[in-house]
């Protein structure tokens, strides 16, 4: 079995390919959380990045080929990508009020924050396909064309 992204498996091209953006950005929100704080500048910047990472993330996993019984034009899969990181900022604002609330007691519930960190989110995501779909043309690249989701 030769090492070329088509031989391997899904979960390890995956992984070696697309997961890296997501968990920078976990890894600078923590860095940068424990040098400055998490308000005013790491928490709402962090929360752009994500929404641009878990969109790198999952448009590379929905552009592989071998997932779909046929050809997906690259505006639905920019649509599948951006709905899912949208439901993914959701909920992971339901466990962030959850772990502040319940399990630190920390601050009360803030709706303003929650609903920034969710518009942070979606911008972040909305740029990156926006620089993508620039960077590609019109059409987008459905495909998988090397190692760039």
């Amino acid at each position: 079995m030769t090492d070329t992204p088509r031989s391997m498996p899904f979960i390890v091209r995956l992984a070696r390919d697309a997961a890296w953006a997501p968990l920078c950005v976990l890894v600078l929100h923590e860095i940068g959380a424990r040098m400055i704080g998490h308000e005013p500048y790491v928490d709402p910047s962090m929360h752009f990045l994500g929404g641009a990472a878990a969109t790198f993330f999952f448009r590379y996993a929905f552009s592989q080929p071998d997932r779909w019984p046929g050809p997906v034009s690259a505006a639905a899969l920019d649509g599948l990508s951006l709905g899912v990181t949208c439901v993914l900022a959701i909920f992971w604002e339901f466990a962030e009020v959850f772990v502040e609330r319940l399990v630190v007691r920390q601050s009360p519930f803030d709706l303003a924050d929650t609903m920034s960190d969710l518009a942070l989110g979606l911008c972040g995501s909305l740029v990156y396909l926006g620089v993508r779909r620039l960077r590609r043309g019109p059409e987008g690249g459905a495909g998988y064309d090397g190692l760039r989701p």
